[in-house]
């Protein structure tokens, strides 16, 4: 083998990792025109609420918009029922983005917090007096819409309806931004980590997540974590789509840049699509760049309903507008939540992890005086 085949070779093993980088879509999907609707203004319950200006909305739409901004200024909940067709998706849109935007207004015109201090100041200079200014704003934090679906399809329809307002077309503190949260199965663009059995284990130890719970899982799994010709472990590389979204993950890093690259109104296959070209993981990017500012939430109700995936997602619900739309089935899904199935091998792991931790306590206290209590418990579980 002479010079030229052996860097050709050592060219091809360095740049194994780069392969699917340089792979381009199959498909292509073309950026959508951001065409700004013409809207016209209603005022409901003293809320200004942006409606399509082609738009007569039905009694059944005025009747949603009054409930939910009744709700807004009381926090309240509602149970609302309306028959198919009736368009309440795009009333509870309008009628909670109306809110946000009303709220984000009462922030910006604190006499105390917002830019209403300003004013308050001249005037305090020119009376020659000081006064007691009053809170407007209560130091509010931010106001959140979580917009629930039962799928991850409806939420492609519901944001269909939401580019058909004003509101994500404005820009600057009038816009509202949005993002989608959904499962890796969803969004997971690394073509090795989807091929694993576990692909939530899988993306973890490739985004460096390793922990002794993983390593026993593995130890456990064997057939999934070793080489059948040569009973090498196999390890699972880097995934290089998430070590590029640490760029934008530094602080004082703006979502604003970042939303650049993708389409303003984008649903899962258009943030898939937009982030693969740019070689950033789409997964990680929603739940830790385009959440940070965004001011709606797509999601499907168990991102909501169900306490462990919620945690996970770092969802924190004070202070929130939640809609479930379509709940006629919530009861399915909160039976779900509460309810849990494993495999025999993730019973064996979790055992063999407990016996390791076990091992280490006792490591721990050894040749040391332990009390009674901590004693039987060791007995117990032993």
């Amino acid at each position: 083998m002479d010079d030229s085949e052996e860097n050709s070779e050592a060219d091809a093993v360095k740049d194994t990792i780069k392969s699917e980088m340089d792979e381009s879509p199959k498909t292509s999907r073309k950026r959508s025109l951001c065409i700004v609707p013409q809207c016209k203004t209603r005022t409901v319950n003293r809320i200004q609420i942006l409606l399509p200006k082609e738009l007569e909305p039905y009694s059944s739409q005025i009747k949603i918009m009054v409930i939910i901004t009744k709700c807004y200024n009381n926090r309240q909940n509602a149970l609302i029922e309306s028959p198919t067709g009736s368009g309440k998706t795009l009333a509870l849109l309008a009628s909670a983005c109306g809110c946000v935007l009303d709220y984000k207004v009462k922030q910006k015109n604190c006499l105390k917090h917002g830019s209403g201090a300003i004013i308050a100041e001249l005037q305090e200079n020119n009376n020659g007096h000081e006064s007691e200014v009053e809170c407007t704003c209560n130091q509010m934090k931010k106001l959140r819409i979580y917009y629930g679906t039962r799928t991850h399809t409806q939420i492609s329809q519901v944001i269909k309806e939401y580019e058909r307002f004003s509101y994500g077309h404005e820009s600057g503190e009038n816009q509202l931004k949005h993002t989608i949260l959904a499962s890796r199965e969803h969004l997971c663009i690394n073509e090795e980590v989807r091929k694993s059995k576990n692909l939530r284990e899988s993306c973890k130890e490739a985004c460096g997540g390793c922990n002794e719970a993983l390593e026993a899982y593995k130890e456990v799994n064997k057939a999934e974590t070793c080489n059948k010709d040569d009973g090498k472990k196999t390890k699972m590389r880097k995934c290089i789509y998430r070590e590029n979204l640490a760029e934008y993950e530094k602080p004082g890093r703006k979502p604003n840049g970042f939303r650049r690259n993708i389409d303003r109104f984008f649903d899962i296959e258009d943030l898939v699509y937009s982030l693969k070209n740019l070689h950033i993981c789409p997964y990680y990017a929603s739940k830790r760049i385009l959440y940070g500012d965004a001011d709606i939430v797509f999601t499907p109700f168990n991102y909501l309903i169900d306490p462990m995936i919620r945690s996970s997602a770092s969802i924190n619900l004070e202070n929130s507008i939640v809609i479930l739309d379509e709940a006629h089935n919530i009861e399915d899904i909160c039976r779900n939540a509460a309810s849990f199935s494993f495999k025999e091998s993730e019973l064996r792991g979790a055992i063999l992890f407990f016996n390791i931790f076990l091992s280490r306590i006792r490591e721990k206290f050894d040749g040391t005086d332990i009390g009674d209590e901590q004693e039987k418990i060791l007995q117990r579980v032993s």
